[in-house]
């Protein structure tokens, strides 16, 4: 037995010693100063156990001196390396004398290392007598220094007690733990070490120095009271102080819905009705009126609800969370409760807006998607105010409050805005449904009142874009609403449209009502719907800066006139960009008569690039303006001008608008006759019907664009000019050619007017082309200049112009004749516009090509690809096989290789399919890993082989 002890013991200090190594490891790893000194304390310490290990089995007694001499040298270094530890984790301020003793310390603790050496030779401060014993052969014979050593041990444990005493009174009791465990580590240390030391015996037990195995137990206690609990045991054992005090009230429940724990600030939020500690988790629900869906369950959701409290109904906000492990278990269920008392509006009960954004920043996702909105408004409450006092706008307001809370469901979240508008947010609900309740809280009130509907439908979209989107779409239904004061500010821009155009009222009405249909059908936002009403009415606004006489000229327009009729978008898009309120319809007003194929006004945009209100605008107004008559044409049937939409789609209109446009009124009964005859030019024509919605006509060509066309020459081209006689005082007498196109002066001016040379010259270039003109003439009959030529509208050109002077004998004086060429309708100017509108044209191809690719793959986006194949279904006889294919177990692929091996992927099979497919079919990227492809078909192919031709697509991927 008395073997099997040594072994034991001899066994335990090994595994003590590689203990100790191991606690130094991890110390080092703290990467602090108090970590590297606790790993020098953990390094000394397990070598005392080693060295005294060895000191009590060797037989010899110069090798047990040595050994005893390296140990009780390792405990002094394991001291000074504690001390130096406690200073770090204790914070200690080093003064003077501290610094002065800790110097001491380390010199003494040098001086005993060299004594102890020299003593294995020269036994002055500890002999060692032989004994006849199973281990530890030798007993001490202790000389003073040696005592001198004990007591300088001593001194510096007591040093160390010191420390951590005078720390442990000075922190919270909650901290205390991670001190007095060391100390009564140490003590327990020191009492068996000198129970040791002076307590005497035979037995094998009293010869082993036990206390060496407490070094090990000290440095493992000391490690886990400064490194480990600080960071873990400490944090559990605040825990439950931090709950209890916080200010938000924290239910849970456990898995099995049985309450686990409710804090203070709960029992108070809730009253003395509150949860318990046996309530059930439906009871906690019913109590508060959280309403929670099934399918919501296992998420996370915000809601509002409210509980009676002293016979007062306060307004609570609860914040659920389903809690989930790793494996996707659910281990409970907790509820956070906060008092939004001060957060809320005091007349309808809703979270104040600033309340509701400084909730916003603190929670990423707080709601269940997906999520709709709505806001309501009062129109004309700023009046009523005024006329029936505030009392009577706070009722209304009030009772719209309460008709809210008793329509939407108990989980919806309310907001009182920073006007009048009052939000609710529903998690889970559809948008549809969120309208169709909004109706409902209209037919329960007796007052006029607006509101407008968004939603998201994920958690990467923005929540605050969709309360942006329904505050636009409000403001925008006011503006159209007559009953709403909002209103006013369109009725001047209205009246002015109304007195340059008599059908305005009449053709606004119907093209509203025709956006109105079309936009249900391309599943338009609340926002775009209101949009789109707005722009019915105000797409021609820029009209009212276009002359009266040019607006309602019947006959073609020429070249200038026609310049000067496009320049309505503009204006009109100046107009809307001066109005806050009208800012989101203005590119729309501005792109209107874009076309699909790129060759309308003003930018030449073409496909997805032209704004999607404006391609809606066009097809509708263009109808409207066919099937109605105008100074320049009489209208056409319904079903003539849904011929010429179809024929004009994918080249003027956007192919998929114009497909649900003629499916919706085919499917009304206003075109479902199918036209017997051919529409001729001489009735309509393709840019009547686009350009011309809006009554103007195709321009017609001037008589130098015929004359150019009729040369006999292809290399040699007419030239317009203008030609005038000038007095000897430069007053004009005659003019021919081309004189009032190029400079606006009729002949009629001439004659009732004196216009004179220098209205013809700007005023600051009139002394310099005095200057050139003198100067020529001085050295030649005649004189060539290009000058800049100011018209009667204030316009400047550039001209060419030679004259010469004569001397008339008839009226004896002389006279001046000039001829003027515009330069900009030369050939050679023709054509530079040409290169440069080419080049234009093809950056902008270029750039259309990129907005209607995806990025990665370079297929069709989702949109492209919609548009792209309601144009090829508007070709007689050509259906469309469609395919659709998706990549299995991508999202592991990805997180097996990384995205990068992933977007790698998603390239090489885009490209595998653009290679199969055939040059006429269309391959686009839906999203993700989700691939499409449309292949037309034509004829009546039988169903195999169209089965095998996907297959064969299937394969090639």
């Amino acid at each position: 037995m008395t073997y099997s002890f040594v072994s034991l013991y001899t066994f335990i200090s090994l595994i003590l010693a590689f203990i100790d190594l191991w606690l130094g490891h991890l110390c080092q790893k703290q990467g602090t100063a108090a970590g590297n000194h606790m790993r020098n304390t953990a390094v000394c310490a397990a070598f005392v156990a080693l060295t005294y290990l060895a000191s009590i089995l060797t037989y010899d007694k110069a090798t047990a001196l040595l050994m005893s001499g390296l140990y009780f040298s390792l405990v002094d270094w394991t001291l000074v390396c504690l001390i130096l530890t406690v200073i770090e984790v204790t914070r200690a301020k080093p003064d003077k004398i501290s610094r002065f003793f800790m110097r001491f310390m380390i010199g003494f603790s040098i001086f005993e290392s060299v004594e102890f050496l020299i003593n294995t030779c020269y036994p002055f401060s500890l002999d060692l007598i032989p004994i006849d014993a199973l281990i530890n052969h030798f007993s001490y014979d202790m000389k003073p220094l040696y005592t001198v050593h004990l007591g300088f041990t001593y001194l510096m444990v007591l040093t160390v007690l010191g420390m951590l005493i005078r720390r442990s009174i000075r922190v919270p009791a909650e901290y205390r733990i991670q001190y007095t465990s060391s100390i009564a580590a140490i003590l327990l240390v020191v009492g068996i070490n000198a129970i040791f030391l002076f307590i005497s015996g035979d037995s094998v037990i009293n010869r082993i120095d036990t206390s060496i195995a407490g070094y090990s137990l000290a440095t493992g206690i000391c490690y886990w009271g400064w490194f480990i609990y600080t960071k873990t045991s400490m944090l559990k054992s605040l825990s439950l102080k931090i709950i209890d005090n916080i200010g938000q009230g924290i239910i849970l429940f456990d898995h099995e819905e049985h309450l686990i724990m409710n804090n203070k600030s709960a029992a108070v939020l809730l009253g003395v009705n509150g949860p318990t500690t046996d309530t059930p988790k439906k009871e906690l629900e019913d109590y508060c009126s959280i309403n929670i869906k099934e399918s919501a369950r296992s998420s996370a959701f915000t809601t509002q609800c409210y509980v009676e409290r002293g016979g007062i109904t306060s307004p609570i906000r609860c914040d659920y969370r389903c809690l989930k492990n790793k494996k996707d278990q659910i281990t409970g269920y907790l509820y956070i409760m906060t008092d939004v008392s001060l957060e809320t509006d005091l007349m309808t009960g809703f979270q104040t807006w600033k309340g509701f954004m400084h909730y916003l920043d603190l929670n990423t996702l707080p709601f269940a998607m997906p999520c709709s909105v709505v806001v309501f408004d009062i129109n004309n409450l700023a009046i009523t105010n005024n006329t029936f006092g505030r009392e009577m706008g706070d009722k209304m307001i009030r009772n719209l409050a309460g008709t809210l809370r008793e329509v939407y469901p108990a989980e919806s979240f309310f907001i009182r805005g920073n006007n009048a508008e009052l939000f609710v947010i529903t998690p889970g609900m559809d948008e549809q449904v969120m309208t169709l309740m909004a109706e409902d809280v209209i037919s329960q009130n007796d007052f006029s009142m607006q509101y407008a509907t968004d939603s998201i439908k994920s958690a990467d979209e923005d929540l605050l874009k969709a309360l942006e989107n329904a505050g636009v779409s409000l403001q925008n239904k006011k503006l159209m609403d007559k009953n709403s004061t909002h209103s006013q500010a369109l009725t001047s821009l209205v009246q002015a449209l109304q007195e340059s155009d008599s059908e305005t009222e009449a053709h606004v009405r119907r093209t509203q009502q025709l956006g109105s249909e079309l936009g249900s059908r391309l599943n338009l936002s609340d926002k775009e719907q209101s949009q789109l009403s707005l722009l019915c009415l105000l797409h021609d606004i820029g009209k009212i800066g276009i002359p009266l006489e040019l607006l309602n000229k019947p006959g073609h327009l020429s070249d200038t006139e026609w310049t000067v009729m496009k320049t309505h978008v503009d204006k009109g898009y100046q107009i809307a960009m001066s109005s806050a309120e009208l800012k989101g319809i203005a590119d729309s007003i501005l792109h209107h008569h874009e076309h699909w194929d790129g060759s309308g006004y003003p930018d030449g945009l073409s496909r997805e690039s032209i704004p999607l209100l404006s391609r809606i605008i066009a097809i509708v107004d263009t109808y409207d303006a066919m099937t109605n008559d105008r100074i320049y044409r009489k209208a056409v049937s319904s079903a003539e001008a849904l011929v010429e939409i179809k024929k004009c789609a994918g080249t003027q209109f956007d192919p998929r608008i114009a497909s649900e446009f003629i499916q919706m009124l085919q499917g009304s009964g206003n075109g479902n006759t199918t036209a017997t005859k051919t529409i001729s030019e001489e009735s309509i024509e393709s840019k009547q019907a686009a350009d011309h919605a809006d009554k103007t006509s195709a321009p017609a060509l001037p008589s130098s664009q015929l004359s150019q066309n009729e040369s006999v020459s292809s290399r040699t081209f007419r030239v317009g000019y203008a030609r005038y006689i000038l007095d000897q005082n430069n007053r004009i007498l005659e003019v021919e050619g081309e004189f009032e196109e190029l400079t606006g002066y009729s002949e009629n001016d001439i004659r009732q007017k004196a216009i004179y040379q220098r209205d013809l010259i700007p005023e600051e270039d009139q002394t310099d082309y005095l200057v050139q003109v003198s100067n020529q003439l001085s050295r030649s009959d005649m004189a060539f200049l290009e000058h800049r030529l100011k018209t009667k509208q204030g316009d400047i050109r550039y001209v060419f112009c030679c004259g010469r002077q004569f001397y008339d004998s008839t009226a004896k004086e002389l006279r001046s004749d000039i001829i003027a060429c515009d330069n900009a309708k030369t050939h050679f100017a023709r054509m530079m516009q040409e290169i440069e509108s080419s080049r234009a044209q093809k950056q902008l191809h270029r750039w259309e090509q990129t907005y209607r690719r995806d990025g990665l793959t370079d297929l069709l986006t989702h949109n492209a690809f919609h548009n792209d194949i309601e144009a090829a279904l508007l070709k007689e006889d050509t259906e469309i096989m469609l395919l659709m294919m998706d990549v299995d177990f991508f999202k592991k692929y990805n997180d097996t290789h990384g995205h990068l091996a992933g977007d790698k992927l998603l390239i090489l099979l885009a490209h595998t399919l653009k290679v199969t497919l055939r040059e006429n079919d269309l391959a686009s990227r839906m999203g993700g890993d989700e691939f499409a492809a449309a292949l037309p078909v034509t004829g009546e192919p039988s169903k195999d082989m169209l089965i095998k031709r996907a297959q064969q697509i299937f394969d090639n991927l």
